[in-house]
């Protein structure tokens, strides 16, 4: 099932700020943090209101939290009690008083008190949407009420939630809409459906080796033309779209160009401001297309919230105000936008909240982000897995190479990885890098070969918490043009420039044709202990005519393909 931009922005602040996100019934804001390897929260004034006990937390929807302890999820109030123990396999956030959980494969639902009122039975679910969920039956979709009972019966090849009275349904391949009493009201031809949003809702339609996408309106007219600009979403009335040119403007709901396209990238409105780019630079414009805070920041990251945005400026980030004061200067390696009077940042191996006036609220001493174990002292090859994970040495690797057993041939000359253009830190000569993504499971990445701009390297899933220590090498799914989906081959070394959020457990890779960063290939896949699944793959020919602005976006090249899936279970 498909999630549009606005809703994986959405759960992005959930995760972030908790009962800050909207719709939360409860008046009191906690935010996640980590410490010592244990998740907790603080609140707005830096208090420690839930210790960090948990192994992993998501933030606060509607007054819980989803939690993990040990191998199982539970559900916390925002008193830290147990509402429901740790029993589950998967606790997703609630939905209209509703939560998703999977208990050996299947899924069902609890309500807010912990109770399973829906018990764990489907293949697949999504989340609760006006009153409705779908659900995966004997490989059928179908749609179950607050009660469990069969809405509409599960007879589509795939489905979505409920918006504005209208659900996508996936029939012959392809995607339309139905209305609450299963009438198909837009019939299926597009190749990928979202949810109506102010009335219009974004389609995909394949057209040649690429798939474009435009927005329809209730009756399925074709308001705003196939493009391949990928996921993008209407907020405060405007969308930001490229022409046929590259150049990005914005539309209003009738398709009419309100905003000229001129600027080399643009993102949606937030807080009556949207942020553009011209040649490498980002400002913001007003709604009348107007330049209201100059082009001069090197990033910028997506827009204003809570009158402020975090800018880049010379290597640092800090934030400006909506009249382009600089309030907080910039200084951190790494800022988040603000959420609930609070904002996420990183300053060297700190990470912790800041309040507006840039004071630190919280602080956690060593970053945790991606974790690590404490360092401890160098223990035997090849008997004993090695405790230390960072500031590994050339001979760490070749010791490290006894326990993980990756391929002979991935072992370049130390030199090579010593090289300062080798996309390496000083303290990393190794080519290794560890991400704790459970206690004691990791991601390893292992460099093969270091080149002018695309490294070679190979992934590991290292276990820990076997005797002995279990590693595997990870296959990663490869798209297949002739038909246009997911291949039977699978790759186990990656050409590219690569990068890995712990968080979401993506990993993306752009693979550059040529220096400029003008063109090539850029694939974002989801991280598990067998496989990198492919989720989107994006590519642009390289084109000695076309005038060269020097932003490198390869997320923006034109979409070849997006995998589209159910939340959980399919």
């Amino acid at each position: 099932m498909k999630q549009t931009l606005g809703a994986m922005l959405g759960l992005l602040l959930l995760n972030m700020v908790g009962a800050a996100a909207a719709g939360a019934d409860t008046s009191k804001t906690l935010f996640v943090i980590h410490q010592n390897g244990k998740a907790g929260f603080i609140d707005g004034s830096g208090k420690v209101a839930i210790p960090p006990r948990f192994d992993v937390a998501w933030g606060f929807r509607e007054g819980l939290a989803s939690v993990q302890v040990g191998e199982k999820w539970g559900v916390i109030d925002q008193q830290g009690n147990l509402v429901a123990p740790a029993q589950f396999d998967a606790v997703r956030p609630f939905f209209e008083g509703l939560a998703l959980i999977e208990v050996q494969r299947k899924y069902g639902f609890i309500d807010r008190h912990g109770k399973i009122v829906i018990p764990p039975q489907f293949e697949g679910a999504d989340y609760f949407s006006e009153g409705l969920a779908a659900v995966k039956v004997s490989g059928r979709f179908g749609f179950i009420d607050r009660q469990g009972a069969m809405f509409l019966s599960p007879q589509y090849e795939d489905a979505s939630g409920f918006s504005e009275g209208l659900a996508p349904v996936k029939e012959k391949g392809k995607w339309g809409y139905i209305d609450r009493k299963g009438k198909m009201v837009i019939a299926p031809r597009f190749a990928s459906a979202g949810p109506f949003r102010q009335g219009l809702a974004e389609v995909g339609s394949e057209e040649g080796p690429e798939t474009k996408f435009g927005f329809i309106n209730r009756q399925g007219q074709l308001i705003i033309p196939l493009q391949p600009f990928g996921e993008v979403f209407f907020s405060e009335g405007l969308l930001a779209v490229p022409d046929d040119h590259g150049k990005w403007g914005f539309r209003d709901a009738t398709g009419t160009w309100v905003i000229p396209p001129r600027f080399d990238f643009a993102h949606a409105f937030f807080e009556g401001l949207a942020l553009v780019a011209v040649k490498e630079k980002y400002g913001f414009i007003d709604k009348a297309g107007k330049l209201v805070i100059p082009l001069r920041y090197d990033r910028v990251a997506k827009g204003f919230s809570e009158g402020l945005a975090a800018v880049k400026l010379q290597g640092k980030w800090g934030y400006i105000d909506r009249q382009g004061n600089m309030v907080i200067p910039p200084q951190f390696d790494t800022a988040w936008p603000f959420a609930g009077g609070l904002g996420e940042v990183i300053q060297g191996e700190t990470e912790g909240y800041i309040d507006k006036t840039g004071k630190w609220i919280w602080q956690s001493g060593l970053l945790e982000e991606p974790p690590s174990p404490p360092p401890g002292k160098d223990q035997s090859f090849p008997d004993k897995p090695p405790q230390k994970k960072e500031n590994l040495t050339y001979e760490d690797r070749r010791a490290l190479q006894e326990i993980l057993k990756w391929p002979e041939h991935c072992g370049p000359d130390p030199a090579d990885l010593r090289r300062p253009d080798a996309s390496l830190p000083p303290k990393n000569p190794s080519g290794l890098r560890f991400w704790e993504l459970e206690p004691k499971k990791y991601l390893v990445e292992v460099k093969c070969q270091v080149g002018p701009y695309n490294d070679l390297q190979l992934y590991l899933f290292y276990d820990e918490t076997t005797a002995p220590p279990a590693s595997r090498l990870l296959q990663f799914e490869r798209y297949d043009p002739g038909s246009k989906t997911i291949g039977v081959e699978t790759e186990t070394e990656l050409l590219g420039s690569n990068e890995f959020q712990p968080r979401k457990k993506e990993l993306t890779r752009f693979d550059m044709a040529r220096g400029l960063g003008d063109c090539g290939a850029w694939f974002k896949y989801r991280i598990n202990e067998d496989k990198g699944v492919l989720l989107e793959y994006r590519a642009k020919a390289c084109d000695d005519k076309e005038k060269f602005d020097g932003i490198a976006r390869p997320e923006t090249f034109p979409l070849v393909f997006r995998r589209h899936e159910p939340v959980v279970g399919k």
